[in-house]
């Protein structure tokens, strides 16, 4: 039932979808919103991309470690505890 272990790391990577598409969409509605709305700064590519991929990283250390506890317990164990 499930996945092997070696199978399991790769799998939510090869499912999400691309940052560079939503980088571009996240650039365009910024630079239109800038010439419409007092207040709002074009903020550059650059720094939308370090800031996705800044949380990208946080995301998925976060995931990791309860990901990984997960794998090293006996799944019959788990549900004879509960």
């Amino acid at each position: 039932m499930g996945t092997s272990r070696a199978a399991a790391p790769g799998q939510p990577v090869g499912r999400s979808v691309p940052l560079s598409s939503d980088l571009l969409k996240l650039s365009t509605v910024n630079v239109l919103l800038a010439g419409r709305l007092f207040g709002v700064v074009v903020v550059s590519p650059v720094i939308l991309a370090v800031t996705g991929a800044l949380l990208i990283a946080v995301a998925g250390g976060a995931a990791s470690i309860p990901a990984r506890a997960a794998t090293r317990l006996d799944p019959v164990r788990a549900l004879r505890w509960e």
